[in-house]
C-alpha cells in the first residue's frame, strides 16, 4: 500500500500507514509545522504562521518536543523549534485535539478506532511558552511565562498559549484534507492540559475555533494554574537592576541551557521547598498564565478567569468534566519517580501550607492559622499527619488541588451556560492507570498496599491522577490488552464515550447496550449527577459532596466578585 500523501495550505505532506490497536489501518502525518520556530527575533513572542515549502515533506517523524524534562525519564530534552502537530486519520469527519503532542504518551492506536481525526500538538512551555501540557513537572518552567509591560518589546506574555490557539487555526484551515470537520472540533486536556482547555474556553483569541471541550482533572483556577508578573524576582534571577528592554536583550542572547537553568535562580523556585516538583496548594507561582492589557487586541487573557466565569462572557461550548477517585496518590510520583528530596512523603507538617494561593489569605495571620486548624481537624481529626494515615493525606491533596477548583467552576458555568455538563470520576484500578504505574507501586486488586515499619498494612483505594489517560492512549509502558480483560473493558468504554461526545456533544449511545449499561445524564444546578469509571459503570448524584461542601465553608470567606 502506497504511503499516504496530503496536501494542506503550506505544501506537500507524505505519511506513514499505521496498524492500530486491533491491527486495523490508519494513517499517521507528525511533525508538521504550524509555526515558524519560535527562535531567535521570535523567541517569547507570540506565533507567527509557517512559510510554504516546495516538493513533499515528510511527516514520517515526531518534530521536536519543547524544551522541558521529560514526563517519564525526567531527563532534560526538547528543542526551542517545537511548533508542531501531529495528525491520525481514518478519514472520519470530527476532529478531536488533544493538547500536547508528547510522542511517549499520546499514542492514537486507542482512539483512532473511534473513527475519529486526532490532532496532538507541541507548543512552548516554560519561560518560552505556556504552562498547560500533562506533565506535571513543567509547572514552575518560566521559559514559557516570560511577559514584559514595555510594549515596544511584544512579550505580554502568554505565548505557549497562543501557540495553542495557532494550533486550532491550523485545523481550522487544514484539517478538512485528512477527512476532519472544521466545524466540529473537540479540544481536550488532563491536568495542566486541562486548565488550558478552561483558559481557551475564557480567551476571546479561541472563540469559534472548537465546539466542545474534555477537562480532565484541572480548572484555570486551580492553585497552581495561575502565574504573576515578576520583573523583580527576574532582575535577581539575572542579577542586574536594569530596564526591561535590557534584561529581554540578554535573555535574547542566552542559550537554551542557560534559560533551562536560570530558572533556579528565581527566589521563589530556589527556595521553594520541592524546587522544580512543587505542587502544594500555597505556593505562588513566579511564572504561569498572566492577565495581559485590555487594549491589545492580541492578548489571550484581559481579566481574572474568575471574573470571566462570573461574567458569562466566554466561549460557550458542550463539555466533559471530571477527576479520579484518589486524585493525590500522584504525591507518591514525585518521591518515587522523581526522587525529589522529602517530597511525596504523606505527611502535613504545617497545615498552613495546604491553604490555597486562591484564598489571598497572608501566612501567619489569625485568619490563616484558624483555616490551619480546620483543614487538619477535617482530615486527621485529633491524630498528627502521618505514614499511616495516607489515605487522609491523599484526600486532602487531592481535594485543594482538584476536586473542589473543579466544583467550584461548574458552578459558575450552570449559572450561565445553556449547554449540556457532563460529570464523571474515574475509580478503575488495573494496569493501565497510567501516573499509579509509574510510582512503581504494585496493587493487588483496586488498592496499593504500603507496609509501613513491617507493622501497618496500609491500602489505597482508588485511580491516581492522570489515570485517565492510559485508557485513552497508548504509551511506552502500554501492553497489549488481554481479551475480555478489564483492561480491554475500560478502554472501549472510555473510548466509546469519549467519541460518542466529539460526534454529537452528548456521550451516551443512542441505545443502552452490554457496553454502556447506563444513562449518564448532564448535571444540574440542584443535582451534579456523575458517571463512576470503575470495573463497572455506576451512576449517582454530587460526588464526594461532604468534601467538596468543607472547601465551600472555608472559600466563602475568601471569595468576592
Amino acid at each position: 500500500m502506497a504511503e499516504p500523501v496530503v496536501t494542506v495550505k503550506n505544501g506537500a505532506l507524505k505519511g506513514k500507514i499505521a496498524k492500530d490497536y486491533r491491527g486495523a489501518t490508519y494513517y499517521s502525518f507528525k511533525g508538521i509545522p504550524y509555526a515558524k520556530p519560535p527562535v531567535g527575533s521570535l523567541r517569547f513572542k507570540a506565533p507567527v504562521p509557517h512559510d510554504d515549502w516546495k516538493g513533499i515533506r515528510s511527516a514520517a517523524e515526531h518534530g521536536s518536543a519543547s524544551s522541558s524534562k521529560d514526563f517519564l525519564s525526567y531527563k532534560l530534552g526538547g528543542s526551542e523549534d517545537c511548533l508542531f502537530v501531529n495528525v491520525y486519520t481514518p478519514n472520519a469527519s470530527f476532529t478531536i485535539h488533544v493538547g500536547s503532542g508528547n510522542a511517549d504518551l499520546y499514542g492514537p492506536e486507542y482512539l483512532i478506532t473511534e473513527d475519529v481525526v486526532l490532532v496532538t500538538i507541541n507548543y512552548r512551555l516554560g519561560l518560552l511558552g505556556a504552562l498547560f501540557v500533562i506533565n506535571i513537572n513543567f509547572h514552575l518552567y518560566f521559559l514559557g511565562f516570560l511577559c514584559f509591560d514595555d510594549p515596544s518589546l511584544e512579550v505580554p506574555g502568554n505565548a505557549g498559549l497562543k501557540d495553542q490557539v495557532m494550533a486550532l487555526k491550523w485545523i481550522q484551515e487544514n484539517i478538512a484534507h485528512f477527512g476532519g470537520d472544521p466545524d466540529n472540533v473537540t479540544i481536550f486536556g488532563n491536568s495542566a492540559g486541562a486548565a488550558s482547555v478552561c483558559l481557551l474556553m475564557l480567551s476571546p483569541l479561541a472563540t469559534g475555533l472548537f465546539h466542545k471541550a474534555i477537562v480532565q482533572s484541572g480548572t484555570a483556577i486551580a492553585s497552581w494554574a495561575k502565574g504573576k508578573r515578576t520583573l523583580s524576582a527576574l532582575k535577581i534571577a539575572l542579577n542586574m537592576d536594569t530596564t526591561e528592554k535590557e534584561m529581554f536583550k540578554m535573555l535574547q542572547e542566552m542559550s537554551l541551557d542557560e534559560i533551562m537553568q536560570l530558572q533556579f535562580k528565581i527566589p521563589e523556585v530556589k527556595h521553594c521547598r520541592y524546587r522544580d516538583c512543587t505542587v502544594y496548594a500555597s505556593f505562588d507561582r513566579p511564572f504561569g498564565p498572566v492577565i495581559e492589557s485590555p487594549a491589545l487586541n492580541s492578548s489571550f487573557l484581559a481579566e481574572d478567569p474568575l471574573k470571566i466565569l462570573a461574567s458569562g462572557n466566554y466561549n460557550h461550548v458542550p463539555i466533559i468534566t471530571g477527576y479520579t477517585s484518589r486524585e493525590g496518590i500522584f504525591t507518591n510520583f514525585f518521591n518515587k519517580v522523581f526522587e525529589c528530596p522529602n517530597h511525596g512523603d504523606p505527611i502535613v507538617t504545617d497545615f498552613e501550607e495546604e491553604i490555597p494561593n486562591t484564598f489571598d489569605i497572608r501566612r501567619g495571620s489569625t485568619f490563616s492559622k484558624e483555616f490551619a486548624r480546620k483543614i487538619k481537624a477535617y482530615y486527621f481529626g485529633n491524630e498528627e499527619s502521618s505514614e499511616t494515615s495516607r489515605n487522609q493525606f491523599y484526600l486532602l491533596q487531592g481535594d485543594h488541588l482538584f476536586v473542589w477548583p473543579l466544583y467550584f467552576s461548574l458552578r459558575y458555568l450552570l449559572d450561565f451556560s445553556s449547554k449540556s455538563i457532563y460529570l464523571y470520576r474515574l475509580s478503575a484500578v488495573t494496569e493501565l492507570n497510567l501516573l499509579k504505574k509509574l510510582t512503581g507501586v504494585t496493587h493487588p486488586g483496586n488498592t496499593i498496599a504500603f507496609l509501613i515499619n513491617e507493622i501497618h498494612l496500609i491500602f489505597i483505594v482508588g485511580a491516581c491522577h492522570a489515570d485517565e489517560l492510559g485508557y485513552l492512549f497508548t504509551n511506552n509502558t502500554t501492553t497489549p490488552l488481554a481479551p475480555f480483560s478489564i483492561e480491554l473493558k475500560t478502554v472501549r468504554r472510555v473510548i466509546k464515550l469519549w467519541a460518542n461526545f466529539a460526534r454529537t456533544g452528548n456521550p451516551n449511545p443512542s441505545e443502552l447496550n452490554s457496553l454502556i449499561n447506563v444513562l449518564w445524564k448532564p448535571v444540574a444546578k440542584d443535582q451534579f449527577h456523575f458517571l463512576d469509571i470503575g470495573e463497572n459503570l455506576t451512576v449517582g448524584v454530587n460526588p464526594d459532596e461532604d468534601r467538596v461542601e468543607f472547601w465551600d465553608e472555608l472559600s466563602s470567606a475568601c471569595f468576592t466578585l
